[in-house]
This record gives structure tokens, sequence and C-alpha cells, in this order.
């Protein structure tokens, strides 16, 4: 279906499966809110069949195995990497590396994440994994990962401005050498090298985000930025990064847990074809606009037609103000009262991307 009306709605290449909720850890600052009591979780074959039917819609390059934490599926997610890996498209993991207590631990699921052909492995670092998950537990898996065959061993750091673990941490306590890249500057930079043994290794750094469970974050624990609260950005992955969750709904992006969400919750395997989801799901008002105008944008809509709406003091990250407006009723009805108002806008700024794609296209650089 290459060219079809989805695919030509569509710009990403990542398809990101939320295998479970369940995880050892509750950590405070979960986006996902996963914990140890959770028991959702996808089947290795609702993942293969979820895969193959998004794969006829758009160029799928990567897919993220993610979570609560993934591990936890066991065979499934063995079965399920090695299902997708087959087909020539690279696999990532984010664990907690709650499995590696010891060192053997270690190697051993080291070894069956290689043998199923997980391409890249991510590990989530910071101060709140580590009141649940020993920090020694990352430190055993990265040196276990090591010249293992993965194209990328990351560290995923996250930090505020009182983090214990940090940049200094991690070249202290696990390699001295490893290269940092900040998420925020991430296009701006050259990536690190690849080693000599085939891989990239690198710490890769993000602030906190407030939402989720972290909405209740002290805000001294966030580094704000005080343009967030000035401009207008769009957003690049909504309909960009789209998410199946486990109970097997299809969500518009990665950044905000969509279970129950009234906007970014596109619809559900169980009753539609990942097809018929999406194309709904680019019919959206509040989706075309959040791609192309923001959502401060329809934040900043909503607080004219009802002004007992207030954003928060401060954001540091622009999913803390798309959580503000998608979950909030409110915000929802006053912007169905300026739909058309929002529709002739998104239709003004389509137009002016085209304009300038076309100078784009005959100025030479």
């Amino acid at each position: 279906m290459t060219g079809s009306y989805v695919m030509n709605g569509l710009n990403g290449h990542l398809l990101t499966f939320s295998v479970t909720d369940n995880c050892p850890a509750r950590c405070a600052h979960c986006l996902a809110c996963s914990g140890p009591s959770e028991t959702a979780r996808l089947l290795s074959g609702e993942i293969l069949e979820a895969y193959r039917q998004a794969k006829e819609l758009y160029d799928i390059r990567v897919v993220v195995f993610t979570g609560g934490e993934p591990t936890t599926l066991g065979d499934d997610l063995f079965e399920a990497i090695a299902g997708i890996s087959m087909q020539g498209v690279m696999t990532r993991m984010v664990t907690n590396a709650c499995w590696a207590s010891d060192d053997e631990g270690a190697y051993q699921i080291i070894r069956q994440l290689r043998e199923a052909g997980l391409d890249e492995i991510n590990f989530s670092l910071d101060d709140f994994h580590a009141a649940w998950i020993p920090p020694e537990n990352v430190k055993r898996a990265y040196k276990a990962a090591r010249s293992a065959g993965f194209s990328a061993v990351v560290l995923a750091l996250a930090a505020g401005p009182l983090s214990r673990i940090n940049i200094d941490w991690i070249h202290r306590h696990i390699d001295s050498d490893i290269p940092v890249v900040h998420q925020e500057v991430a296009e701006q930079v050259e990536e690190p090298l690849t080693e000599r043994d085939g891989t990239v290794y690198e710490i890769s750094v993000h602030g906190y985000s407030r939402v989720g469970r972290g909405r209740r974050l002290r805000d001294d624990l966030v580094t704000s930025d005080p343009l967030l609260s000035k401009l207008h950005y769009s957003c690049r992955e909504v309909m960009n990064t789209i998410v199946v969750n486990p109970q097997s709904e299809v969500g518009a992006c990665c950044g905000l847990r969509f279970h129950g969400n009234p906007v970014l919750e596109l619809g559900s395997l169980k009753h539609n074809t990942f097809a018929e989801i999406l194309r709904e799901g680019l019919k959206r008002t509040l989706i075309q606009a959040l791609r192309l105008l923001g959502p401060k944008y329809l934040l900043d809509s909503a607080r004219r037609v009802n002004p007992e709406i207030q954003p928060r003091a401060a954001y540091g990250h622009i999913c803390e103000i798309c959580e503000d407006l998608t979950s909030d009723p409110r915000v929802l009805v006053a912007l169905s009262i300026i739909e058309n108002d929002i529709i002739d806008e998104i239709h003004a700024r389509e137009k002016f991307v085209e304009m300038q794609r076309e100078h784009d296209a005959v100025v030479p650089r």
C-alpha cells in the first residue's frame, strides 16, 4: 500500500511497542505509570501482527520495545524481536537492567537478546530508577553488552539540577570515556564514532518531563525552558512516533501515556485495523493542529475562550503542555467551540509550509 492515503500523511520511520505495564520499579517520574502490580502485556503474535499491518502502511525502519520493563515478557519478547529483525528492520530495546543482579544473569540476557537479533540496547539510568534498581545492575549490563555485537549501546540518562546520578557519576563509575549526546541539541552535533568493535557507545541525556506519574515532581528537580511559555513550537513527534500499548491501543506519540487520552489514543487493534486507525487519526483536527501549530497554540486558544484555564508557571518539555491540554476537559470543550477557526489556521499553515518547500526547491543553498 505504498503511496496510500495513510502513508501520505506520515513521514516517520519509527514504531514503538510498549509491550507491558509491568515493571519491578515504580519510579516517581514514570510517564507510563508502570509498576509491579500492573499486568497488561502483549503476546508475540499480537506484536508481529501489528507490525505486519503497520509495515504495509509506511516505511518502518526502527522498531522499539519498551514498557514497563520489556524483559518481563520472557519468551514473547525474544520471539517478537526475532520475528521483526528477520525482516531486516533495526530493533531497539529500552530496559532498566533489573535482570543484571549478577554477572551470570547479565551475560545470559544479553546473549539471548543478541541471539534474537536485537540491534540496539538502551539502559535507563537516573536517581528515580536507582531507588528501585541498583545502579550496579546497569554497570553489569553495560559491561556484558560491550563487544556483544550491538550496533549501539546507550545509557539513557534522565537528569535535573539536583541529580546525583549524572554524567560525571557515569564517567566515574561505569565508563570514563563514553561520549555524551544531549537530546536537546542532538541534531546539531556529530554522532559519536563507531568503536573498533563495530558498536556506538554513548550517554543520551535528557531532562525530566512532568507528565504521567512525574507530573507531581518538584519544580527544583526539573530544568525549565522559558521559551516553551513564549513560542509556538509544532510537535514533530505526533503521528511520526506511533506506539502500540499493552492494551493493543494505538497512540499518536511516545511522549505521553495515551491510554484513556481522548486526543492521543487513536483506536484499538482489537476492533479496527492499523489502516483504519491511522486514517481516522490523521483526520482529527487536534492531531493536525499539534503537528502543524503546536500544543501551546492550542492551549493559548482555549484560554481565550475560557480564561479560567491556566497554564503551569513554567514548562520543562513540550510534552507537559500537550498533557495539560489533552487531559483537561475544559480545554477540549473550549477548542471544540473554535474548531472552525483552528481548521482555518491549519490550512493557512499548510499553505505556508508548501510555499516554503517550493521556495527551498528552487533557491540554491
